[in-house]
């Protein structure tokens, strides 16, 4: 009699240059293309069973799925965070052990307020990520010939444009991308004379860093950025750092097994996979508006997870750094996977609001540093009409009433951006509104200081 449900495994090639754990299913439902094959056979990777995914490295995921959840207890027993970040964090941690897997993977940046603890955290991070390492006082020797075996961490991290962090914005344009490596000339003694010779070093590798004063825009699109609050939890922030003996940190890097991990990794075709779907939407025969059906010429395994990352409506940079969780968190449920998902949309639609919000402000600036002659010229220079400059604004950029791009463009936005921009020498009611008076010179080299960043971003 067959049983209902008889696996055995067996290894068998899966991919050139790689194996995994196939298995014998006496009773196989379905496989991918819905044929029915109630027959004693290996299943290849070309053929196999609808649950076959579920059922293979049962025991490797179950064991990376403790030890995510080994991660978050430990962090919430050392640091208080917003809840959706433990989560988040874990994944990033279990990537650091097999970040090789994927083309990207983001720097994880805090924007930490004073005493929220951020060295901790950091400290935290990289006792738990793979051989973890301060890299503040690194020399270059040490840091570019070491960078692709380890996670770094950068505290303190402020005004990586500057002259004397050369060598730190060297390295974070280059490590977060498989591939990219940083050239260094060295001087080879031999028989025949002196001769300079290219030394290649790759150093791709997760990256840490926290500050206070944010992060500057040359390194954000690389970032995964998240907020630090001051805790007020006496029974968190009162804890000693007693991190080389506590014994759950010992238990994680103990249990934890690379190789368990990337077999897992490397069975999610985690990026033809995903390229594949995209191309294949072209041959969708039946999606509805709200893309919840789909219908497409090859359905398999993999399909379903495709299509939540495609509902999320995340794209370009945005999707580069956070596909790698995405994958990891795949790997540990459904039930993490969308918890991830909803996680980055938020902090995604977050951060275009910031940078929609950044570039109004920039553009407002760069209006009032090039107008002082012009308000010169109006009877009451000193003080200024919020209404006037309001009008003058709007043939700056282009106002067309009947576009709902400019729905934002009123008088009270004038008078929150002065003030958002510490514009604002005093200020005065009239009958209708209020007046000005505006500190130009301010103006002038505040958006001379954007200049100069942007020209930093473009070297």
């Amino acid at each position: 009699m067959i049983d209902d449900i008889n696996i055995a495994t067996e290894k068998a090639l899966f991919s050139e240059g790689s194996t995994v754990d196939l298995m014998i299913c006496k009773n196989c439902k379905f496989n991918k293309n819905g044929i029915c094959s109630e027959i004693n056979e290996k299943i290849s990777s070309e053929d196999y069973c609808a649950n076959w995914e579920e059922k293979i490295f049962d025991e490797e995921k179950d064991q990376l799925r403790n030890i995510y959840e080994l991660i978050i207890k430990v962090l919430k027993k050392y640091c208080d965070l917003k809840e959706e970040y433990y989560s988040l964090i874990a994944l990033w941690i279990i990537g650091t052990y097999t970040h090789k897997e994927f083309i990207t993977y983001p720097y994880l940046f805090f924007n930490a307020m004073k005493g929220s603890g951020k060295s901790r955290l950091l400290k935290l991070i990289l006792k738990l990520s793979n051989n973890g390492i301060m890299a503040n006082n690194l020399s270059e020797a040490v840091l570019f010939r070491t960078a692709g075996q380890r996670t770094l961490g950068i505290d303190e991290f402020e005004h990586v444009g500057t002259k004397e962090k050369g060598l730190l914005r060297e390295l974070l344009n280059s490590a977060y991308k498989k591939g990219t490596c940083v050239e260094r000339a060295k001087k080879v003694y031999g028989d025949k004379g002196d001769e300079w010779v290219i030394e290649r070093y790759d150093v791709y590798c997760p990256i840490l860093m926290a500050n206070i004063s944010g992060m500057e825009e040359v390194l954000s699109d690389r970032c995964i950025s998240l907020i630090l609050e001051k805790s007020d939890k006496k029974q968190i922030t009162r804890l000693l750092e007693l991190f080389d003996t506590d014994l759950d940190i010992l238990a994680i890097k103990r249990t934890f097994s690379v190789d368990s991990v990337s077999k897992i990794l490397k069975n999610m075709e985690i990026g033809d996979g995903w390229n594949n779907y995209v191309l294949s939407l072209d041959r969708i025969d039946t999606i509805d508006t709200t893309h919840t059906t789909h219908t497409i010429d090859t359905i398999d395994i993999h399909t379903s997870f495709y299509i939540k990352i495609d509902k999320s409506g995340i794209d370009s940079r945005s999707l580069e750094l956070f596909f790698p969780l995405f994958v990891i968190s795949r790997s540990l449920g459904d039930d993490i996977l969308d918890k991830t998902i909803e996680t980055a949309k938020f902090i995604v639609n977050e951060k275009k609001d910031e940078d929609f919000m950044e570039n109004r402000d920039v553009t407002f600036l760069n209006f009032i540093a090039n107008s002082e002659n012009y308000f010169q010229s109006i009877a009451d220079y000193e003080f200024i009409k919020e209404k006037d400059i309001l009008e003058k604004y709007k043939e700056w950029v282009e106002y067309d009433d009947k576009n709902e791009e400019f729905k934002w463009l009123k008088s009270h936005w004038i008078g929150r951006a002065l003030k958002r921009l510490n514009l604002i020498v005093e200020k005065k009611r009239i009958a209708k509104g209020r007046m000005v008076r505006i500190n130009f010179v301010k103006a002038k080299k505040q958006s001379e200081l954007f200049k100069k960043e942007n020209e930093t971003e473009h070297i």
